[in-house]
């Protein structure tokens, strides 16, 4: 069996492994009629970033798997197996259906750009590390193409698997935080192996560069005095809001505290170089911003611009290109009255849906009043869809680039219907809809278990 790549990268040597095991599980008596060459195209006008092609040219068992990237490349190879009858319809190998036929004859034309550049989903739950490694392997078998991380270590939501604490059966495995930090390293390398595009961050790291780290919402934090006296300031208090760092705005206007802060989001680049969206959100929670006299001076999009500028400026002087993506989200759905991105073309914007009806699909309907005004921590109405369209296109005369929807399909709505199958449908709308909006693809919030009774929401997303 002949299976050639034109470089020999980790995620092409693993798209050539597949290949090869998969096809010698449906037919083990291929050897010399197999050549096929997997290889990384350059095409015209496209970001092989973000913009994925699986063209496929093999007339019995040879031929050429090619994409615009690497992960297209191993799509390509999913595709190709596929047309041969494979089916993957959920993570791990039970989710398998591998047919036993002959193979020397079988021959595959294929051509597809991908509709949008964002699909995929972001570590939610319960989940262990076998569970977002078998995801992960699943996700490009699917055409999905991201997986993001959140937090510094997502302990929060790792630590409800190992310690099970809501399970009469099993007992504290002792996973410490330190233990999870390795087991995200090992989730990440999961995901380069994969070519997916890797996101990380997100909420939680504002108060790391004063050693207040976040872990889970069960935890005491006790922030030092330097700490306290950048907490935002709110009813002439300093405090954690909600008792957690992660629900936590800090004061914007303090300019050695957005300092420490990118100097502290330089160096975590420097240490993980192969993430490439970096996600630099704000707090968690909304009207949790600091009243004091100096961040009262401008609404708080322009102090996050400002704070994405100067970020941009340090990965600039460094060479970094990581891309960044910040977030119309709580208080920041208002656009900047005052500072703009000095260069847009770094960053990408996604929007927070948490207050839609997922019974009803994307309408491309606008609000039909005025926007409401920013009301410094007092801001109280419902972000409908038709409110979140009408704040997004208040942004275009400041950013203008790609954006997608950070989304929650696969947090809690599947458990409103335990057939899968309207929510199958709620999904398919969801999804056809988006070029109507003007969205570049969904990033989905997600348990990494919602495949029973069937995968069937997941296969159609």
């Amino acid at each position: 069996m002949n299976i050639c790549v034109s470089e020999k990268s980790e995620t092409m040597l693993y798209a050539a492994e597949e290949l090869q095991k998969y096809l010698l599980m449906m037919d083990d008596t291929l050897t010399d009629e197999v050549g096929i060459v997997l290889s990384v195209n350059n095409y015209e006008n496209i970001d092989p970033m973000v913009d994925d092609i699986i063209e496929i040219d093999i007339e019995k068992m040879r031929g050429t798997i090619s994409g615009s990237n690497e992960r297209s490349v191993l799509m390509g190879v999913y595709n190709f197996l596929k047309s041969a009858g494979c089916l993957w319809v959920r993570p791990g190998k039970l989710g398998e259906r591998i047919p036993q036929k002959r193979m020397a004859d079988h021959s595959c034309k294929f051509y597809k750009k991908a509709d949008f550049a964002f699909r995929g989903e972001c570590i939610e739950g319960a989940p262990s590390l076998e569970n977002i490694v078998e995801t992960v392997e699943f996700l490009p078998k699917i055409n999905a193409n991201l997986f993001m991380m959140e937090y510094i270590v997502p302990y929060n939501y790792i630590s409800r698997w190992y310690k099970h604490p809501n399970n009469p059966y099993k007992e504290d495995e002792g996973v410490t935080f330190e233990d999870a930090r390795e087991l995200v390293h090992k989730m990440e390398m999961a995901i380069k192996k994969c070519g997916l595009q890797l996101h990380s961050l997100g909420h939680g790291y504002l108060f790391e560069p004063y050693g207040l780290t976040y872990r889970t919402r069960e935890e005491t934090y006790l922030p030092s005095e330097e700490a306290q006296s950048v907490l935002a300031q709110i009813g002439g208090r300093r405090f954690l809001f909600k008792d957690a760092p992660n629900q936590t705005q800090f004061c914007m206007s303090n300019e050695t505290a957005r300092k420490k802060i990118v100097n502290y989001l330089v160096n975590y680049i420097e240490q993980k170089p192969y993430i490439d969206f970096l996600h630099v959100w704000l707090s968690d929670s909304r009207n949790n911003h600091c009243e004091c006299e100096e961040c009262q001076k401008k609404i708080p999009t322009d102090y996050y611009i400002m704070l994405l500028n100067e970020l941009d400026a340090r990965l600039t002087e460094k060479s970094i290109d990581t891309k960044l993506i910040f977030i119309m989200y709580t208080d920041t759905y208002w656009a900047p009255e005052t500072v703009k991105l000095n260069n847009p073309d770094r960053f990408i914007m996604t929007t927070a849906t948490t207050g839609r009806d997922r019974s009803k699909p994307y309408l491309a309907d606008r609000y039909k009043e005025a926007l409401p005004e920013y009301k410094r921590n007092g801001n109280f109405f419902d972000v409908t869809m038709p409110v979140c369209l009408s704040f997004a296109d208040s942004w275009k005369s400041v950013f203008n680039g790609k954006k997608f929807l950070f989304e929650y399909h696969f947090w809690l709505d599947h458990y409103t219907d335990p057939g899968y199958m309207h929510f199958a449908k709620n999904v398919y709308d969801d999804v056809r809809s988006l070029p109507e909006i003007g969205f570049d693809g969904i990033m989905d919030d997600k348990t990494q278990r919602c495949y029973f009774p069937t995968g069937l929401p997941m296969a159609v997303y």
